[in-house]
């Protein structure tokens, strides 16, 4: 998916709130609570209706769409309601796409406050070791 369609991942999450189930792209990562960092997700789950935006998360800020999942209950046939699901693609795979197409240069800019109060410390110096001038 990443190849074709610059989707960085793929995750879902048990509500209400915004528990992680399952992020495919690193699946040994789960069972964290995002409800103080994923409004989307936690909106989603909560009035159970499609969102999408910019958010920064614990590994990359980008663009990210959530949509409710329901099942239908074996015994009953009833729909129930089952968590939320996300695609994002972070601003490193579509900025250069963005730059291609309209011919311009792009940046995001967020605070290094916004930085460490979202991501994790690891992802943070896997993010930005090639620019240490940038986030020392």
């Amino acid at each position: 998916m990443t190849k074709e369609f610059n989707i960085r991942q793929l995750h879902y999450q048990l509500g209400p709130g915004s528990l992680s189930f399952l992020r495919v792209h690193k699946p040994n990562k789960f069972g964290d609570s995002m409800d103080d960092l994923r409004f989307t997700i936690v909106d989603t789950n909560a009035e159970k209706k499609a969102r999408f935006g910019f958010e920064t998360g614990r590994i990359y800020s980008g663009l990210r769409g959530v949509s409710p999942i329901w099942a239908k209950h074996p015994e009953t046939n009833e729909k129930v309601y089952v968590g939320a699901v996300e695609v994002g693609t972070s601003f490193k795979q579509i900025l250069p796409i963005f730059t291609n197409i309209f011919n311009v240069n792009i940046a995001v800019l967020l605070s290094k406050a916004h930085i460490n109060n979202k991501m994790w410390s690891e992802y943070i110096d896997e993010y930005f070791k090639l620019n240490p001038d940038i986030y020392p």
